[in-house]
């Protein structure tokens, strides 16, 4: 009986160690699983902040081009700032010269805009008058079209009571 009794026990206990190995390969499993969960999340931040300092790269870069950029500008404005005031003269002549221009052309101008705007009030007029006779010449065609209709119908009664 007492042998029986450390049977029992060992069998409880093993039992004991079963439940505990259990609950600690459950145990083990959840903090794989979280393991690999925090790898597959560094390996993304590391993705992202790859990502980032490439984009942060390609920034610096488009400063710099852009700083060059203005520089560049701000020295061709420089340099044309320098040529109008020299030129002035110049412009003043040819802004002269354009101003009797405009004042040649401008009674041109205003007959050619006369003309344009009579073709427009014409072509509208005209416009509106194809219109009108299109309606009326559909309503003529509907029409005839119901005589025409009528007239074979009439046709037809003929032929029917001869038969």
């Amino acid at each position: 009986s007492r042998e029986n009794c450390e049977e029992s026990e060992q069998l409880v206990e093993k039992g004991r160690n079963i439940d505990n190995e259990n609950e600690l390969c459950k145990q083990l499993q959840l903090i794989s699983e979280e393991r690999d969960s925090l790898l597959s999340k560094m390996k993304q931040m590391s993705l992202v902040i790859n990502e980032l300092e490439a984009l942060k790269e390609v920034s610096n870069n488009k400063l710099l081009q852009a700083k060059a950029n203005m520089d560049e500008l701000s020295c061709q404005i420089s340099a044309m700032e320098v040529k109008m005031k020299n030129d002035a003269s110049t412009y003043n002549k040819e802004k002269t010269k354009l101003r009797m221009q405009i004042r040649w052309l401008q009674p041109e101008l205003d007959t050619n805009r006369a003309r344009l705007k009579e073709a427009v009030e014409e072509r509208a007029l005209m416009d509106e008058n194809y219109q009108e006779a299109t309606a009326m010449l559909k309503a003529k065609l509907r029409e005839t079209c119901r005589e025409v209709l009528k007239l074979r119908e009439e046709l037809k009664r003929p032929e029917a009571t001869s038969n």
